[in-house]
């Protein structure tokens, strides 16, 4: 056996006092008690196929899934494991009985992953903190008790009755271990039972295609054989149930299912069958049945005796014949359906007479439905070939559409998130079996959406079965991805196997577990593993070590094959050496060379998708990259600064703040006051989100740093430092500062070919001509001018939402469609705070073009997401235009509450809040009377916006004030009021927004 990890179920069994035992019995009467104890021990688990790999003192330890795995090695040790317990009390009463001492057995079984490979006598062939467990949960055990480990019993829950205990203290485990005691396994019972309510989804042609063979067969008094083909879990047994219930009341439906493992099993499906003919009759049920047949004592003692209970054994075709006459003697009262199950685990013996039955019945209507997994074909090909009578039906995943159906249904609760029962559909891939075994463990844990042990030990076993050559490709197509390559493949398999990889591959695809697909390199061939779970289960069983290899080695081949430029692959490439290296690491090697070539190829993927936007990727690659670059102080300080503004543009602020305290000290112990100054811009811009800093400090920083940067020639610092100066403006509603500034960053930017900063620094230019002195139809022409023909999405967002805007404060709906576009990419690329902070311009647009729900619906969004984030600065600025939505509903009372949801936000300097707050707030009061009140916080807010350029912001708070002294009957101060706001909304251009005012001046006048 070659090395492997491998999931196996280990059984340890010892016997608890034999010191005194010993004491007890003379040395011959003890090698005897131990010869037959042992002897008790290895029938029971050698009976499930378990291998017992050494005898330890007086303990045994066996391995299930060891030289072969099968997807009920759980189930197998803990039947063993039970059979072993209650022949060891058998032997007990005898030795008692015999020598007056009694024995005390403790079992305890786990399971777990391992490595596995060559052993002799004085090596253990598995390996793993599993076999430990497994040593750990016997010792645990009271005489005659056998545990099992939590991972087991996942296995086969469905199948044993146990008691739960409370947390074990394990000895060498950190944390108490889940163990249960066995009571009993339950006969017959699968180590996990598929729902009864499971709805049928989709099939209905395969089901019409079974009804109508069952028509044919019923019609013309023909047999015919039906196999039906697909993967575990895919839906084949559901689908023979609708085909039970469709023929009920027109034809009889016998039902046998073949066993995996045990003795005696050849006819066990026959035997089934039987029992629902005989019932508790047994023979006599048989010959009543054949009541009326010449041949019918024949038939019944030839079907009693293959089924090992007559005196005489029985031919075999003798058991065919005998078979054939009583299946068509039934069909002769009305049409027989024979449904034999899991025909994949038939022994030869059972699929010829299911074939000769097919092949000779004569003049009755009866349908024989084989139900398999496509592996049968390999050993039994005709079994996949249609004939004149046979045919075959080959189940594929559910469509994506009748998948969500499933789902719905089975989770008719709505206990499942929308956003985990996405996750739930993409890992099934319309595999019905794993849709309802993830569903149940969905239900279980609020973790990640998890694999069920069963769907592993399903998929684990199915590579196991391959041939040693189709698996060592398989498992190299699994080092690539879900896609691989053929060259890839020669590349990584040991050379002499390369002349037989083609032929390795089409066996897979035959298989079904790949299938071809698009080639990425031309003049090759690409492959597609049939399910993402089969790429996985591959790869799992590859050890760490030949995984390692393999990943270096197509990294290597990557860079040598790949066409595309070096950035284009560059992602690829060092996830495939951060896995060498990783694994190398894992098992003690740790290869600092490869770990520094890792890390820099991540850093260089990582920024790049922060300068594309891609902020989601950006953090996991620059993190995974600095982890990797603990020994390069330069590199990974280098790449902190990117990983904070990557945390800042995400809404983790603590986060941001967290690495640049760190990167502060450790510039500081370095002396090195370039870095120093970088790394306290980024301070400051991650504060300022919060925030823990006025506009006044974090401005004198940018203008502090501003001249020792430009003297390093650091413009990648510089722009930020100009972003930083920027922002400070913004909080004090300088918009033309905050566009000198811009402008600034914009050139540093360019200069240093930093295409993050470049497009960041658009983004606030757009926010200066839309919210500042600038007419819309310049500010128009400008965005034309700074983005003419975007090609990234992140700046088309840009454009759009600076175009979408400015239309939208003009009073054309058109521009809301585009700021809409605009958030949508925002929100794709995890740019979850540029998505929130547009939802300004978005719900001021709103509101200007006559949409006030709109624009509620719009800004409370953003608005519950910042609150959940602990950001303050979009906040408090959303909070107040969301009031004024809800002032434009009719509603002050709650607009007044929403005030001061934005007042106890504000930061002391952030004009555009402290106006904007003060402003709703004043024609709230109104709305209800307190005009006093009303009339002193318009006033304010006037005073406030004067040291604003912001002319929408005077515009705004002259019609508040306007309003506020309308209702209080002050017409005469109210007309220049409403007049100066008219003049104002003109000047920028917003025409909606000044014919309002003109409204309100009519009605005055």
């Amino acid at each position: 056996m070659a090395d492997s990890r491998r999931t196996v179920t280990i059984v340890f069994a010892d016997l608890s006092g034999s010191t005194a035992l010993g004491e007890a019995l003379d040395p011959e009467a003890l090698r005897s008690v131990l010869a037959r104890y042992f002897d008790v021990l290895r029938t029971a688990l050698e009976h499930h196929d378990g291998v017992v790999e050494k005898y330890i003192g007086d303990a045994v330890m066996a391995v299930f899934g060891l030289s072969k795995l099968h997807e009920d090695d759980a189930l197998r040790a803990v039947r063993a494991a039970a059979e072993a317990r209650d022949r060891l009390v058998a032997l007990n009463d005898e030795i008692e009985a015999e020598l007056g001492v009694a024995l005390g057995a403790r079992i305890g079984v786990n399971t777990g992953e391992v490595a596995a490979g060559e052993g002799d006598e004085r090596q253990q062939l598995v390996t793993g903190d599993a076999v430990n467990v497994a040593a750990r949960l016997e010792q645990a055990a009271r005489p005659g008790e056998v545990l099992l480990g939590y991972e087991t019993f996942r296995l086969v829950r469905d199948a044993v009755r146990v008691d739960e205990l409370d947390p074990l203290e394990l000895k060498g485990k950190a944390e108490p271990v889940a163990a249960f005691r066995l009571v009993e396994v339950l006969p017959g019972v699968p180590a996990f039972t598929r729902r009864l309510d499971t709805p049928f989804v989709g099939r209905q042609q395969e089901l019409a295609d079974l009804c109508s063979a069952f028509d044919r067969c019923a019609v013309n008094g023909t047999c015919e054989l039906v196999t039906v083909l697909g993967d575990p879990g895919i839906g084949k047994s559901r689908l023979v149930r609708e085909l039970a219930a469709f023929v009920a009341e027109r034809g009889r439906v016998l039902v046998g299912r073949c066993l995996s493992y045990g003795e005696g099993i050849t006819y066990w499906p026959l035997a089934e069958i039987v029992e629902q003919i005989a019932g508790s009759a047994g023979h006599g049920g048989i010959s009543e049945a054949m009541s009326g047949e010449a041949d019918g004592q024949l038939v019944a003692s030839a079907i009693w005796a293959a089924l090992g209970r007559g005196e005489d054994a029985a031919s075999t075709e003798d058991t065919h014949w005998a078979t054939r006459r009583l299946l068509e003697t039934l069909a002769r009262e009305r049409p027989v359906v024979v449904i034999v199950d899991d025909l994949h685990w038939a022994e030869p013996t059972m699929l010829d007479l299911i074939e000769y039955v097919a092949a000779f019945a004569e003049d009755v209507a009866i349908l024989l439905v084989g139900v398999a997994r496509p592996e049968i074909v390999e050993s039994r090909p005709t079994l996949g070939i249609p004939g004149p009578r046979s045919s075959v039906i080959r189940l594929v995943p559910l469509a994506a559409e009748e998948a969500e159906q499933l789902v719905t249904t089975l989770a008719a609760d709505g206990a499942v998130s929308a956003d985990r029962r996405a996750r739930i559909l993409d890992r099934a891939e319309g595999n019905p079996l794993f849709v309802e075994q993830m569903l149940a463990m969905d239900a279980e844990s609020a973790e990640e959406v998890e694999v069920p042990p069963t769907i592993q030990a399903l998929l684990a076993a199915r590579i196991d079965r391959l041939e040693p050559g189709e698996r060592a490709v398989i498992e190299r197509g699994a080092v690539e991805g879900r896609l691989f390559h053929r060259r890839a493949v020669l590349e990584l398999v040991q050379e002499d196997l390369r002349p037989t990889v083609g032929g390795h591959l089409l066996a897979l695809v035959r298989k079904q577990l790949v299938r071809p697909d698009r080639s990425l390199f031309p003049g090759d061939d690409g492959f597609r593993f049939a399910h993402i779970l089969v790429r996985d289960a591959a790869y799992a069983a590859t050890s760490k070590e030949l995984r390692a290899g393999l990943h270096e080695r197509y990294a290597a081949w990557l860079e040598r094959v790949s066409s595309a430029g070096p950035g284009e692959i560059s992602e690829i490439v060092a996830y495939h050496l951060e896995q060498a290296a990783r694994f190398s690491a894992e098992l003690g090697r740790p290869d600092r060379a490869l770990s520094a070539r890792a890390g820099s190829k991540l850093g260089e993927a990582g920024v790049r998708a922060l300068e594309r936007g891609d902020i989601s990727a950006a953090m996991n690659l620059i993190e995974r990259a600095r982890d990797l670059l603990r020994d390069d102080a330069d590199q990974s300080m280098r790449l902190g600064l990117r990983l904070s503004d990557a945390y800042i543009e995400s809404g983790r602020f603590a986060d941001a703040e967290a690495i640049v305290e760190d990167l502060a000290l450790r510039a500081q112990e370095n002396g090195d006051e370039v870095l120093s100054v970088a790394v306290g811009v980024e301070r400051m811009l991650a504060m300022l989100q919060v925030p823990k800093v006025s506009a006044e400090e974090s401005l004198a920083v940018g203008r502090a740093a501003v001249p020792i940067l430009e003297e390093s020639g650091n413009d990648v610092a510089l722009g930020r430092a100009w972003g930083l100066i920027a922002h400070s403006h913004l909080l004090s509603s300088e918009y033309g500062a905050m566009e000198a500034a811009a402008e600034r960053a914009l050139g540093a930017a360019r200069r240093s070919g930093d295409l993050r900063t470049q497009r960041e620094t658009i983004f606030w230019l757009s926010g200066a001509e839309l919210f500042g002195p600038m007419p819309i139809d310049q500010a128009l022409a400008k965005c034309e001018q700074v983005l003419p023909d975007p090609q990234e999405r992140i700046t088309i967002a840009h454009k759009l939402h600076w175009r979408g805007g400015l239309n939208a404060f003009a009073g054309r709906a058109a521009g809301l469609r585009e700021i809409e576009d605009a958030r949508a990419i925002y929100r794709d690329l995890g740019l979850t705070m540029r998505w929130a902070g547009t939802a300004i311009a978005d719900g001021l647009g709103s509101l200007v073009v006559g949409e006030p729900k709109r624009a509620e619906r719009v800004l409370r969004e953003a608005l519950d997401l910042l609150e959940g984030m602990g950001e303050k600065g979009y906040f408090s600025t959303i909070a107040y235009y969301l009031a004024e939505a809800l002032l434009g509903q009719g509603r002050p009372a709650e607009a007044e509450e929403l005030t001061r949801f934005s007042e106890a936000t504000t930061a002391p300097d952030d004009i555009a809040s402290l106006v904007g707050w003060r402003r709703t707030r004043a024609l709230a009061l109104a709305a209800r009377g307190a005009f006093d009140e009303a009339e002193t916080l318009a006033r304010e807010s006037i005073d406030l916006a004067r040291r604003s350029d912001s002319v929408m912001q005077l515009a705004d708070v002259a019609l508040a004030l306007a309003m506020v002294l309308e209702r209080m009957g002050r017409i005469d101060e109210a007309v220049p009021e409403a007049l100066r706001a008219a003049d104002l909304y003109a000047r920028k251009g917003m025409e909606a927004s000044a014919k309002r005012a003109h409204a309100l001046l009519a009605s005055l006048q």
